[in-house]
């Protein structure tokens, strides 16, 4: 079963909201092994993995809302890169699965 439109942007605000205290701590890592040598300590890589994985976890469904509504340009994950594309992808299945006939 698909997840609804509804439950996608909730993951997708999750991600966004999550987003600027990993990318502050992603930026702090690499000025420690730049500066350092100082490897990425084991839970920051954690949470990064955790966080791609939720990425890609969310972009599945999306990338198959949009083929199924033959949303031009969004045929595969693969195309769906960011979470800018599935902010910009999900307006629009919003719109389509409005005026779908059920």
């Amino acid at each position: 079963m698909t997840p609804d439109r509804q439950q996608l942007q909730q993951e997708l605000n999750n991600l966004k909201d999550r987003l600027p205290g990993l990318s502050s701590r992603l930026s702090q890592a690499a000025v420690e092994l730049k500066e350092a040598g100082v490897l990425m300590d084991k839970r920051l890589m954690e949470l990064l993995i955790a966080y791609r994985r939720n990425f890609t976890t969310l972009r599945s469904p999306v990338a198959e809302l949009a083929k199924n509504f033959l949303v031009p340009g969004v045929v595969a994950p693969s195309q769906v890169s960011s979470l800018h594309d599935i902010d910009g992808a999900l307006p629009t299945l919003q719109l389509l699965e409005l005026s779908s006939p059920d």
